[in-house]
């Protein structure tokens, strides 16, 4: 059966009885049939479609169009984009997907965006770690951490785009971004050197080269006797307002011996411009 062909012969400016052909107040119904319009076609009202091919190159409205399923295709471009819930993008093997020109949302509950978290947010690491009596000779660093089954970490995702550790290195934490840090550093000796003065003995320090440096708190680990057990804590609140190629870092010094049976990191840093409501 031939399929039948149905051409405009007339420009169709608006739907209208007075020109042009057309079926009104009744229903045009077609199967196993081709409707084929050449030129401009109007619809004022609904159009309905179990499935719609468009084989032109483009596809412009300048009307909301709405989604109810899935938009598929191989090269999609978006002016001006809101997108609500989630946003899951996929990628074939090999395949990166590029976002330029983000910006971040106008209020933290609204943040749907990456750079609004990676920019922002307040990041923390936690470490305590079971030394079991370690020696740590005197005048020597402390290892902040040991990096082992003896660690018990808990941190935020992105910590380490504001500090981080070097290789193996344990002794040493790097500051990596500006903006106010808080550390602390908590010792729980099982024995170790008691006599002396009254001078502090073990240090929490920020160095800005591998020579300089300022004690940002110090402390006294020293007992009564060589087997009496103490706990020192030691605090520091600062700010790093610029970082060069050289990178700063945090190291705990200790003047004297110890053994120690356990030991707590905590390190938060806080962007610029932050601020926080304190409640009792």
């Amino acid at each position: 059966m031939k399929k039948p062909v149905f051409t405009g012969g007339a420009p169709i400016p608006g739907i209208s009885t007075e020109e042009g052909t057309g079926v009104k107040d009744q229903n045009l119904w077609m199967r196993n049939a081709t409707l084929k319009v050449e030129g401009d076609a109007t619809i004022d009202d609904t159009l309905t479609s179990r499935d719609l091919k468009v084989t032109g190159p483009t596809i412009h409205t300048d009307l909301d169009l709405s989604v109810g399923g899935d938009v598929k295709g191989g090269r999609t471009v978006l002016g001006e984009t809101v997108l609500e819930g989630d946003f899951n993008i996929k990628c074939n093997q090999g395949q990166v997907p590029q976002f330029t020109n983000l910006s971040d949302p106008l209020s933290a509950r609204d943040a749907i965006t990456f750079d609004y978290y990676r920019d922002r947010s307040t990041q923390a690491y936690n470490c305590a770690t079971h030394r079991n009596g370690a020696l740590v000779k005197g005048n020597k660093f402390i290892d902040l951490r040991m990096h082992n089954i003896e660690d018990s970490e808990s941190y935020t995702p992105m910590y380490q785009n504001r500090f981080y550790w070097k290789d193996n290195d344990q002794k040493k934490l790097y500051l990596k971004s500006p903006g106010i840090y808080q550390v602390a550093f908590q010792i729980f000796r099982s024995g170790g050197y008691h006599s002396g003065n009254e001078d502090p003995t073990i240090f929490l320090r920020l160095y800005t080269s591998a020579y300089e440096y300022t004690n940002l708190c110090t402390g006294d680990t020293r007992g009564f006797n060589p087997e009496h057990t103490t706990n020192t804590s030691l605090y520091s609140i600062f700010s790093i307002p610029s970082i060069g190629n050289e990178h700063p870092f945090i190291q705990v010094f200790t003047k004297i011996h110890v053994n120690i049976a356990y030991s707590m990191i905590n390190v938060i840093w806080f962007p610029f411009g932050s601020s926080y409501k304190e409640a009792d």
